[in-house]
């Protein structure tokens, strides 16, 4: 057992599982890779599961015991007060940390590639439809405090920004964070509108803080109903009460329309079968040239209409407006305004 305030893993320590608690509460800030969490409050049946990655913070609260995992190689994370940790031996946490799944990182690794390659940008600099639709029909809800949820490389946070209007960012990629700070900047914007983090959990947004709350093609890409349920609860959680929650969700035939994808009805087989880890072929834009590189086909969840509305007002909304939507961004989408009730 020992008191240190930084870890670095080390790939011959990859299947370990560390038992982590401290005296004080205490800020861990994950450096490089990623990591699985799992609290245990106050009883073993009361335990919950985090998702941590580059640039998130998650706090470790005092005398509360924490199991950690590493998921990639390599990652460290940083501690802002002293910590212990040892080796954990359970095997009962090892099926635990066996359910963990990671698959929402995949952005953060498809940005990553697309990015070392030479592209500037994976979608294109300007504000998706879906949003300025909204923005055009309901004005008056982007007011007070707005949260743009899955925000990737920044365009509808930067659009929104430069109407003077009080919003944040986050997104799980930091790869994508990062390129939002550098657009942003070009725009002689605030790069510190950006946060890298979780949207399952939202760790760091305290509770009833937003007036609108968007998620822009986000919800789609979680395709568990834990971690969708999750999201939902905790967008209730960091919103107001009467304030909005806009989404964006794809209905049906993902990817057909999308300005990526050039031959649909050639792919869209491998597109439904995403458990198999197939790749298609993408279309990005490098030194202003179409290139097409082979990307992975992320996990993705369509929904209809009713199905998503059901969905969400089970969580404690109500529908305002709900559109039938076709956009290169979304596909053939549902558009919803939602309220807190």
């Amino acid at each position: 057992m020992f008191i240190i305030n930084t870890v670095q893993f080390k790939d011959n320590i990859n299947e370990n599982i560390f038992k982590i608690t401290s005296s004080k509460d205490n800020n861990l800030t994950i450096k490089i890779g990623r990591l699985a969490i799992i609290e245990y409050a106050n009883k073993k049946s009361d335990i919950k599961t985090f998702l941590i990655g580059v640039g998130e913070e998650f706090n470790i609260r005092k005398n509360v015991t924490y199991f950690i995992k590493k998921l990639v190689s390599p990652t460290s994370f940083s501690l802002s007060n002293n910590y212990v940790m040892k080796i954990e031996k359970s095997n009962n946490l090892k099926k635990l940390f066996l359910d963990v799944d990671d698959y929402y990182f995949g952005y953060e690794d498809r940005y990553n590639k697309i990015y070392e390659i030479g592209a500037d940008l994976w979608e294109t600099g300007k504000p998706n439809e879906s949003l300025l639709k909204v923005y055009q029909n309901y004005p008056n809800i982007f007011k007070g405090k707005v949260i743009d949820l899955g925000c990737g490389e920044g365009r509808d946070t930067i659009f929104l920004a430069q109407k003077n209007i009080d919003i944040v960012g986050i997104d799980i990629s930091h790869s994508a964070i990062d390129k939002a700070k550098e657009k942003i900047q070009e725009c002689d914007g605030e790069k510190s509108i950006f946060h890298t983090g979780n949207v399952l959990y939202l760790n760091n947004f305290k509770n009833e803080t937003f007036d609108l709350a968007m998620n822009m093609g986000c919800l789609h890409m979680i395709n568990k109903n834990e971690d969708r349920l999750s999201h939902i609860k905790n967008v209730n959680r960091v919103l107001k009460f009467g304030a909005y929650f806009l989404v964006d969700h794809c209905k049906s035939e993902w990817g057909n329309g999308f300005h990526t994808i050039e031959n649909y009805d050639q792919v869209k087989e491998k597109l439904k079968n995403f458990q198999e880890k197939n790749y298609i072929d993408r279309t990005i834009v490098v030194n202003e040239q179409k290139v097409k590189i082979p990307l992975k086909v992320i996990p993705y969840l369509e929904k209809s209409g009713d199905e998503l509305i059901n969905e969400i007002t089970s969580c404690g909304f109500e529908v305002v407006e709900a559109y039938d939507n076709d956009t290169e961004s979304f596909g053939n989408s549902s558009l919803i305004l939602f309220k807190k009730i």
